[in-house]
């Protein structure tokens, strides 16, 4: 992430590292209690080590502060590692362009980390009763395809993501309902007159959605985007 001189300004706070050291040991394991976690499961060790304060002597002469990665790491009701995050900020952006931009390079990154992660083998959960709506997305084969199987193991997520999403699958949207529309009518006009006449309607509202689509395209460039 940190590489996107472009997009992200370094440094990426990540808790990996002083972690690495707090259970590695070295000169600071009498001061941070390295020996002590060395042997422990992964979650104890986390939790020792976000129990370093900042005003400890492991934090303030050996660098290894556990306690400011206390909101960056989550743990269950169990004291399982579920979640933990990686920050870090974005250059200062002005255009739409820029911000669409940011959005993709960081997805990017988190896709291809994301393929290097070994996931946690869950335990079974207990077979839930589906609802009304469940049953019936099912009977007609239209579930939701996002289970927690095909979920992202890492993702990137920001304010301006939520907005600008939209504008990394609009343009495939756009052209799906066009032609969808356009062979709507060409559809409707063939079973009420001929094929023919059908077609002739039908590259006549293609044309007006091409127009349309252009008085936009010529809009924005004259524009030059929606500055933000």
């Amino acid at each position: 992430m940190a590489t996107l001189n472009g997009s992200v300004i370094s440094p990426v706070y990540s808790w990996v590292t002083p972690f690495q050291n707090f259970i590695s040991g070295g000169l600071w394991s009498e001061d941070c209690g390295s020996n002590a976690v060395r042997y422990l499961d992964f979650d104890t060790q986390v939790q020792k080590f976000v129990d370093i304060k900042i005003e400890s002597k492991c934090c303030q002469k050996y660098g290894i502060c556990g306690e400011q990665f206390v909101t960056d790491i989550s743990f269950d009701k169990n004291g399982k590692v579920s979640a933990t995050r990686f920050r870090f900020s974005h250059t200062p952006v002005h255009y739409q362009d820029d911000f669409i931009k940011d959005l993709i390079l960081t997805r990017r990154v988190a896709d291809l980390f994301s393929e290097k992660l070994i996931p946690k083998k869950a335990l079974p959960a207990l077979p839930k009763e589906k609802s009304l709506h469940q049953r019936v997305l099912s009977a007609l084969g239209a579930e939701n395809s996002l289970t927690e199987e095909k979920a992202p193991i890492a993702f990137t997520y920001s304010l301006f993501y939520v907005f600008y999403d939209q504008y990394t699958y609009i343009r495939g949207v756009l052209a799906q309902n066009a032609f969808l529309g356009v062979a709507a009518v060409i559809l409707s006009l063939q079973v009420l007159s001929s094929l023919s006449i059908a077609v002739i309607i039908g590259v006549c509202v293609f044309l007006v959605l091409f127009q349309l689509m252009g008085c936009m395209w010529l809009l924005n460039e004259f524009f030059g985007g929606y500055p933000m």
